[in-house]
C-alpha cells in the first residue's frame, strides 16, 4: 500500500511539472507573436577612459592666437598654465591682479601686443559671458587703474578676445628697423638701453632674451632672425633647464623674474 501511494504522489508531482512547463512554453510562444520582428536597439553612450575625459576638459586652447607668420603651436596653453601664472603674479594671494599684472596675465598667455589693445580687452564686457557672475565685473569707465580681476574674470576676456589678432614677424620686424635707424642689423647695446628702460628688466634679462634666441654672441643683432626667433620663443618658451642652461653664471646666481 505504501508502494502504490508513492508512486501515485510521484506521478502526481511529474503530471504537474509537465504541466508548468507547457503554460510557460505557451506564453513565451505568444509573447514572442505580439513582439515586433526587428525592435530598435537601444542607444548606448560610447565608453570613455578616464583619460578621454581629462583630455576632452583640457582641449580648449586658453592662450593667444599664434603671432602672424609663426607657424606650429601655441605651447602652455591648458587652464592649469594660465592658472599658475595668475598664482605666480598674485604674490599677496589676494585672488585678484590689478591692471598691471592683469596685461602681464595677457602677456604670459602670448599677447605681443600694445599696452592700449591690452587695456582695450581688460575693458570688455564679460558680465554675460559662461553665466559668470564674479566680483570683479563692476562697471568702470575704460582705463581705470582701480580695475582687479580675479582668475576666472581673466580667462573669459581671454576667451573674447581671441577674435583679435595677435602681432606678427612683420610688424616686429617694422619697429626693430625703426629703432635700428632702418638698417638690417641693431647694436645689442641698443637693444639693453630700450629693455632696461622698463625697471622690470636688467642688462642680464637682455642678455637671457637673446640667448634663448641663439643670438648671443655679437654686438650687432641680425633684425630679421630676432622679429622670428624671439616670437617663436613667445609661442614655445623655453623649459625650466633650458632657461637655466642658458644663463650667464651671474644670473643663475640672482633670482630673475620669468620673462614671458
Amino acid at each position: 500500500v505504501a508502494e502504490e501511494e508513492r508512486c501515485k504522489r510521484e506521478a502526481s508531482e511529474e503530471a504537474e511539472r509537465i504541466a508548468k512547463e507547457k503554460h510557460a512554453a505557451e506564453a513565451a510562444k505568444e509573447a514572442q507573436e505580439k513582439a515586433p520582428e526587428n525592435p530598435p536597439a537601444k542607444p548606448t553612450k560610447p565608453a570613455r577612459s578616464d583619460a578621454n575625459k581629462k583630455s576632452l576638459r583640457h582641449h580648449v586652447p586658453y592662450a593667444a592666437p599664434l603671432p602672424g607668420e609663426v607657424k606650429g603651436h601655441m605651447a602652455m596653453s591648458r587652464l592649469e598654465d594660465v592658472r599658475k601664472a595668475f598664482a605666480m603674479l598674485d604674490r599677496h594671494e589676494r585672488k585678484v591682479l590689478d591692471r598691471t599684472q592683469a596685461r602681464d596675465w595677457l602677456r604670459c598667455c602670448g599677447w605681443v601686443v600694445h599696452d592700449r589693445e591690452l587695456d582695450t580687452f581688460l575693458d570688455f564686457d564679460v558680465s554675460k559671458a559662461g553665466g559668470y557672475k564674479g566680483t570683479t565685473l563692476e562697471k568702470r569707465a575704460p582705463g581705470d587703474q582701480r580695475a582687479t580681476y580675479d582668475f576666472k574674470h581673466l580667462v573669459l576676456i581671454l576667451e573674447a578676445a581671441r577674435q583679435r589678432p595677435n602681432s606678427s614677424v612683420t610688424e616686429f620686424r617694422g619697429a626693430l628697423q625703426r629703432l635700428g635707424r632702418l638698417s638690417r642689423t641693431i647694436k645689442k647695446q641698443r637693444i639693453q638701453e630700450i629693455i632696461t628702460s622698463n625697471k622690470d628688466f636688467s642688462a642680464i634679462d637682455v642678455e637671457q632674451i637673446l640667448q634663448m634666441a641663439g643670438l648671443q654672441g655679437s654686438s650687432d643683432v641680425n633684425i630679421e632672425l630676432m622679429s622670428q626667433r624671439v616670437l617663436e620663443r613667445v609661442c614655445r618658451p623655453p623649459t625650466f633647464l633650458e632657461t637655466y642652461m642658458s644663463q650667464a653664471p651671474e644670473a643663475v646666481a640672482q633670482k630673475g623674474r620669468p620673462l614671458r
